[in-house]
């Protein structure tokens, strides 16, 4: 069995909560007593999205980091992340328009790029 489905809930909690760390290529990523991976990606698109690709020889891990709280936000954040993302996604919703902002877009295409690199693995 894959380590993925081996995590409880709230160790699904703690390893998403590895996305708004600065982990580091090479970083061994274990959660309890489960080996995640290594950290094989570190990827800063230029519209704001922020993910990290873990791997072990069984299965992929991407962790996309996803938006600060409101509380926790700054200036840049609210630019970036509520003005370009969050509030579009809700507008196109709303108006029922097919709009995509382009961090969407930026992790659409980094799990394609995933998914051919790592043929035949398991991505989670």
């Amino acid at each position: 069995m894959n380590v993925n489905e081996q995590l409880t809930g709230l160790e699904r909690i703690e390893l998403t909560k590895k996305s708004y760390d600065e982990l580091q290529l090479g970083e061994s990523i274990d959660i309890g007593s489960h080996h995640i991976g290594t950290v094989c990606r570190n990827v800063h698109a230029e519209d704001g999205m922020h993910a990290f690709v873990i791997s072990n020889p069984h299965e992929v891990t991407i962790l996309f980091k996803g938006s600060y709280g409101i509380k926790r936000g700054n200036p840049q954040t609210w630019r970036d992340e509520w003005f370009k993302t969050n509030l579009p996604i809700l507008r196109a919703m709303l108006s029922h328009e097919r709009r995509v902002p382009s961090r969407l877009k930026s992790a659409s295409k980094l799990l394609n790029e995933t998914i051919n690199q790592f043929k035949g693995t398991q991505i989670y």
